[in-house]
């Protein structure tokens, strides 16, 4: 059987059910985002939430902000990654209980 290499592996970056109160928000926090060439992930929600992500060249500084609108099922996301961090969180929540996986996608 092959080995794996570590390399080649998407990072998992939040993999997790919250709760948030109606039309607050959810910080994820900051990651070093250099090794990766793009970011995805996966919702499922009942209701909508707004995914925001950034991109910079030190933490706490972001030169690109973008948001996703997330609305009831289930939804992907794959975007391009343009920083050396990222960071991540949700705006406008108004759901019960979504479940959120978003991994870093290696250089290859």
């Amino acid at each position: 059987m092959a080995e794996s290499i570590i390399a080649q592996r998407r990072i998992t970056l939040v993999n997790s059910t919250f709760t948030a109160a109606s039309g607050g928000t959810v910080d994820f926090g900051t990651f070093p985002s250099d090794r990766f060439s793009r970011i995805i992930g996966t919702f499922s929600v009942v209701g909508s939430f707004t995914f925001r992500h950034q991109f910079g060249v030190t933490s706490g500084t972001y030169l690109v902000s973008s948001t996703t609108v997330v609305n009831s099922g289930g939804s992907v996301f794959d975007q391009i990654q343009y920083g050396l961090f990222l960071n991540l969180g949700f705006t406008a929540v108004v759901s019960s209980a979504p479940v959120v996986y978003i991994a870093g996608e290696p250089i290859r």
